[in-house]
């Protein structure tokens, strides 16, 4: 009897924390987005055109990122990720794009980048964390204002402040196409 007890809890601890894979759309926020998790997509040639000297593509390189609805309104945004000469030990440029009005609405810096539950504006808190040392680095956030996105707090952390962090992070699924 006591077996059948354990089995919900499991479930409920796997399916909360556990390694997740989406193939149709991201997770629940918050989830996260990073270097491996951005594949090459196709991007209307409006938005390439706008964001092409943010990335740094190529004209013939295809661009990296995820296309997903982030406001609700049932047309894909593009959260695009830079060429691999903008990638450094501190993160990578990204850039994201409204599907629908076909705007850039930010310019964020890190890897990871997280998508938060909270929502301004009808777009997810976005937070990256880039990388300073072996023990530092730079957690930001940024919310919509309405027209585009802007930093609302950073904070440098440092030693075990970043192992507490990521301690924390860890937990946030992360988005995984599947092949």
């Amino acid at each position: 009897m006591r077996f059948v007890k354990f089995i919900p809890v499991l479930t409920f601890i796997t399916a909360a924390f556990g390694p997740q894979t989406h193939a149709q759309g991201p997770p629940k926020p918050p989830w996260g987005f990073d270097a491996q998790s951005a594949t090459p997509i196709s991007v209307p040639g409006e938005i390439r055109r706008i964001v092409g000297s943010d990335l740094e593509y190529d004209e013939a390189d295809p661009i990296k990122g995820v296309a997903v609805d982030l406001n609700g309104d049932g047309v894909d945004d593009y959260l695009l990720q830079s060429a691999p000469s903008l990638c450094g030990t501190g993160g990578c440029v990204y850039v994201l794009c409204d599907g629908a009005s076909r705007r850039k609405l930010g310019q964020f810096f890190g890897n990871p980048l997280y998508m938060h539950a909270e929502r301004v504006h009808g777009y997810p808190t976005i937070a990256t964390y880039s990388h300073q040392s072996a023990d530092s680095g730079n957690y930001t956030t940024y919310s919509f204002d309405g027209k585009a996105y802007v930093v609302t707090s950073a904070r440098a952390v440092q030693g075990t402040a970043v192992d507490r962090l990521f301690e924390t992070l860890r937990r946030v699924p992360m988005w995984r196409r599947r092949p």
